[in-house]
């Protein structure tokens, strides 16, 4: 379980178990979202905003250390415990040449180029292509960065990429925005170079989390966000190639174990 920050210099304490409180940050109605393995609805920019510029430095430095030094949990034996470094590059790829993901077709999704980025959308491309590779659903994670970024006109108040771990242990940011899978470390860094002026705060969530707001913010995408106008159709594009995707695999597998005799055919399906 990952420790939660006390107050700067002072001795870490175990989230469940910590009585101090920083700065209010710790009161039952507003927790921080540092344990990785639960989602506790809490608004992530409420707390950005609560937060002074040293703890939210010592609280990312915190964050990513423990995040790479949790241990490695085998759920299921069939699921793939950790990308290579080919299968990282194989992952990333997908990603960033995604046929509704992919920066190419950015226009499309927002054709009045109002500054929507859809670096969540590309966020749940990488969530669902780690699935589709058989990545373990405990090795997938997304990692948000929340704060204030400014690019010419345009200002976002976060940006999120998913997470995957790799045979190291270690955990890679498959953000498209770059050239390369990066550990996380490296992926936080160059937003820091980026943004030198700006408090920027981590949090890791389960992959499923849709935003960094609250309440139903912090489930998985909802049926009405996907058939939103405001997206011109991505999800739905989205969740369309991902099931032809998921179908094409699927054969694929059938084809491969398929054992036959004649007329008859044994085709162990996979779950």
């Amino acid at each position: 379980m990952l420790v939660l920050l006390g107050f700067v210099g002072a001795k870490l304490c175990l989230a469940d178990t910590c009585p101090e409180k920083f700065g209010g940050l710790l009161a039952p109605e507003n927790r921080i979202e540092l344990k990785v393995l639960q989602d506790l609805h809490a608004d992530l920019f409420k707390e950005q905003e609560a937060a002074s510029p040293e703890l939210v430095k010592v609280w990312n430095e915190t964050l990513l250390r423990e995040l790479d030094a949790m241990p490695l949990v085998v759920r299921n034996p069939k699921r793939i415990n950790g990308l290579t470094e080919v299968q990282l590059t194989e992952l990333f790829e997908k990603v960033k040449h995604h046929p509704v993901a992919d920066n190419d077709f950015y226009s499309k999704y927002d054709p009045d180029n109002v500054g929507i980025g859809f670096c969540f959308g590309r966020a749940i491309t990488a969530h669902l292509e780690a699935l589709l590779m058989g990545v373990a659903k405990e090795d997938i994670k997304k990692l948000w960065i929340v704060g204030h970024m400014q690019e010419d006109k345009v200002a976002w108040a976060h940006h999120v990429t998913t997470m995957v771990r790799g045979a190291d242990k270690k955990w890679y940011a498959i953000d498209p925005n770059y050239s390369a899978p990066m550990p996380i470390a490296e992926w936080y860094r160059l937003l820091q170079m980026r943004y030198p002026k700006e408090k920027l705060q981590l949090f890791a969530t389960n992959a499923k989390r849709w935003s960094p707001g609250g309440g139903v913010n912090a489930d998985a995408i909802a049926p009405a966000t996907i058939h939103d106008p405001f997206y011109h159709h991505f999800f739905e594009d989205l969740m369309q190639a991902s099931r032809d995707e998921a179908n094409s695999v699927i054969e694929q597998r059938r084809e491969l174990h398929s054992v036959c005799s004649g007329n008859s055919c044994t085709v162990p399906i996979q779950p």
